[in-house]
């Protein structure tokens, strides 16, 4: 994983409140950056939506070596447990977030969220060139 991508998912995800320290993060990061890749090949939400299940087993059967039940209580757990009262003003740039998405979806609305981030970056940087 792009050590670049991974602090700035701490940074971000701290910033929202999220419980970082959390073994889920870790779990949480490496399924969003894996769909980010996906997002970045062109393909649409509803392609990326099929592919979740199937980047969740490589994830926690090879990459991780842990168990689906265990994979998914840590990120559900790391996902459902954040400080309500931190990062209100940077919810409102997350386009489709709620408290209520399941482990997939959120791993969709915010490798989404992240890919238009890097997407602006390059743009501001393209500016200066």
């Amino acid at each position: 994983m792009n050590s670049t991508k991974f602090a700035e998912y701490y940074k971000v995800f701290n910033k929202l409140g999220y419980h970082t320290q959390k073994l889920g993060a870790k779990f949480f990061f490496s399924l969003l950056n894996d769909v980010r890749d996906e997002l970045d090949k062109g393909l649409t939400d509803d392609e990326v939506r099929e592919l979740i299940p199937k980047i969740c087993v490589e994830e926690y059967g090879f990459y991780l070596e842990v168990g689906r039940r265990t994979y998914f209580d840590k990120i559900t757990d790391f996902l459902t447990t954040r400080n309500d009262k931190k990062g209100q003003d940077l919810l409102s740039e997350i386009s489709g977030f709620n408290q209520d998405l399941s482990v997939e979806e959120s791993a969709l609305v915010f490798a989404k969220y992240f890919n238009a981030k890097a997407k602006e970056q390059e743009t501001e940087i393209g500016k200066h060139i």
